[in-house]
């Protein structure tokens, strides 16, 4: 199974269409993204497909900062300076990413450097 765009030349006979938070959703789960029509880009998510096969992480939480907070990135985009994991969850919120907490230290997709999510400064 893969997401693809509306357009894309690749889409099998059995697709099925979806809404943008659908989407957004399966591509967080790990279903494969198009590497042809490359819905994770179209929908902000990423500069780089996000797939099963490539589980590099895409969304990289930094060591702590010597004054507090951690930076989080997406890719090479910086989402902010998290103080607090409600602080992370706004910065994927804005990114398309509604998480719960429990989906942010599970999934393959977040590294976290220098310390866990209970690490903060």
């Amino acid at each position: 199974m893969r997401v693809h765009t509306g357009g894309c030349w690749d889409t099998r006979s059995r697709c099925k269409p979806v809404d943008r938070e659908a989407a957004r959703r399966a591509l967080a789960e790990g279903v494969q993204a198009c590497p042809h029509c490359r819905p994770d880009t179209a929908l902000g998510l990423l500069e780089q497909p996000m797939t099963r096969d490539r589980m590099s992480p895409v969304i990289v939480i930094h060591p702590p900062d010597p004054v507090g907070g951690r930076r989080v990135h997406a890719g090479s985009t910086i989402l902010g300076l998290a103080h607090s994991m409600r602080d992370l969850r706004e910065f994927l919120r804005r990114a398309g990413l509604d998480w719960e907490p429990e989906q942010i230290t599970a999934s393959p997709l977040v590294e976290w450097r220098g310390g866990g999510p209970e690490t903060w400064d």
